[in-house]
């Protein structure tokens, strides 16, 4: 599909923003019946949609009801969007809006072979919105299905951090309708990119350990504030602090996957305080160690479908939200949870308890 090659005015992205916002309020009263026209109304028909495992990509409006939406809306009948972050901004001048929160609806019926649990869930996902002319012409998304599988019954990977249902910004102000200052946003995207950058140089120190030292901490303290949250994904969890980070997640990470390269974004979206990084891939790393997943070394190179959402307060990064496609990610060193739960060999460890 051709880019436009201009870039959105404020005027534009507002507009985009508050149909994503109604998209959302809509998402709330949908059912499977009610598909093909809620797609009619805000996705072009040509519309492209790049997921998470195993909807890698899917093309058309009418595949994208059929192969993901429609399925979803059976197996959670009263889903809903739970939104924390809905903002916008130009990236390669292309005009996104980036939608973060949760999945909440009741497990009623099989999804992906995943047996219901006939509970509450709570998903987290990151969604990038294209828009042209007022219409959503490319859909990225990545949601926590291992999370899914985890309050399913099924536990792959233990976390090296609590896991929880992760809030949104401390503030509470992650919803973006109107317009916002500009320079602000250009000084969080600025902030973020050195960030990232200082990130890949701190991935080529060699390591032996996972206890932080001195180096690392310097180097993060450089655009991460010393109080700093960083949110996880399902298998990994939330951590309090530089140190605690680097010592329950980013460090033993380092170990698991060595030589990290960031590759292609598919955008990089900032307004105001806030900034969103992601790609279908975007990172590419050598599996060398089993500190993370538990899975022996493969020296396989793989590649992760990754998407960030930094809150900025001055100069530093306070809070973090990561969230990558992990289940891709085992699926790429042999481990296919799907298959395994399809043909039985995936036994649940948390009962699941269901009225008679």
């Amino acid at each position: 599909m051709e880019k436009p090659n201009r870039i959105p005015d404020q005027m534009t992205r507002v507009r985009n923003k508050n149909i994503a916002y109604q998209m959302v309020d809509d998402f709330r009263h949908l059912t499977s019946d009610g598909v093909d026209e809620y797609l009619d109304r805000y996705y072009e028909q040509n519309t492209r949609f790049t997921g998470f495992h195993p909807f890698d990509e899917i093309n058309g409006r009418k595949a994208v009801a059929d192969e993901f939406l429609k399925p979803y809306l059976v197996a959670f009948p009263d889903a809903r969007k739970h939104v924390q972050f809905l903002f916008g901004g130009e990236s390669d001048g292309q005009d996104w809006v980036v939608i973060a929160g949760n999945f909440v609806g009741n497990f009623s019926e099989k999804w992906l072979d995943i047996p219901p649990s006939h509970q509450t869930t709570w998903v987290r996902f990151v969604e990038f919105l294209e828009f042209q002319d007022g219409k959503v012409v490319r859909s990225a998304m990545i949601i926590d299905l291992l999370s899914l599988l985890r309050q399913a019954g099924y536990l792959f990977v233990d976390p090296g951090a609590p896991e929880i249902i992760t809030p949104g910004p401390e503030t509470n102000d992650g919803i973006l309708l109107g317009e916002t200052d500009p320079l602000e946003s250009l000084a969080s995207r600025k902030m973020c990119e050195a960030a990232i950058g200082r990130g890949a140089m701190m991935l080529r120190r060699a390591k032996t350990t996972a206890i932080p030292d001195d180096i690392a901490m310097i180097i993060m303290r450089l655009n991460w504030h010393e109080d700093m949250m960083w949110y996880g994904p399902d298998g990994a969890g939330t951590t309090k602090g530089i140190y605690d980070y680097l010592a329950k997640w980013e460090l033993p990470w380092e170990l698991t996957m060595t030589g990290v390269k960031n590759g292609d974004q598919l955008a990089l979206v900032a307004e105001d305080k806030f900034v969103c990084w992601g790609g279908f891939p975007n990172l590419s790393a050598k599996h060398t160690g089993s500190e993370v997943l538990g899975i022996p070394a493969s020296d396989k190179i793989i590649s992760i479908r990754n998407a960030n959402i930094f809150c900025c307060e001055g100069e530093f990064v306070l809070e973090q939200w990561c969230l990558f496609d992990m289940v891709d990610l085992l699926n790429q060193l042999g481990v296919d949870v799907l298959k395994q739960i399809r043909e039985g060999t995936a036994k649940r460890k948390v009962a699941v308890l269901v009225a008679s």
